[in-house]
């Protein structure tokens, strides 16, 4: 009885060659800004927001932001996306920043924010995300997924 227990084991583990095609990968962002898609939230975007740097990691992205203010602590930060995705090979997407900061202090600092980009997907595995307000030359990041 064992034996056939065993061989009922092997068959069936062995049955499933490519078991995690249906694999959904989970987004593991520990984020600390919003992704939203909004065309009429995106054209009230009118300041520039001083971008340090852009990393993009899976589906996390991560910019860094320079500003004035007390300690930066208070400060927030979304993506505005247009919500009309360019069908050029790659995709793009217009992006803009929505930062919000409410210190009235002088003194500059910068923080670092984490984005899940994984709604900004598009057909095939690659979008350009082109920053519509960035302060800096860091105005384009490529995603692939």
């Amino acid at each position: 009885m064992k034996q056939v227990i065993l061989l009922l084991l092997i068959m069936i583990t062995s049955s499933c060659t490519d078991c995690d095609d249906d694999f959904v990968a989970v987004s593991n962002c520990t984020t600390t800004g919003n992704t939203i898609i909004s065309a009429g939230q995106f054209q009230s975007i009118t300041t520039d927001v001083f971008i340090e740097d852009l990393q993009i990691v899976g589906d996390c992205l991560t910019i860094v932001i320079g500003g004035s203010g007390c300690d930066a602590s208070t400060w927030e930060l979304n993506i505005i996306d247009e919500d009309n995705p360019i069908g050029t090979n790659p995709s793009q997407r217009n992006v803009a920043l929505e930062f919000i900061n409410n210190e009235a202090c002088l003194a500059v600092f910068t923080r670092e924010f984490v984005f899940d980009l994984a709604s900004l997907q598009t057909t095939g595995n690659q979008v350009s995300l082109n920053f519509t307000n960035s302060g800096t030359s860091l105005n384009q990041i490529s995603y692939n997924y």
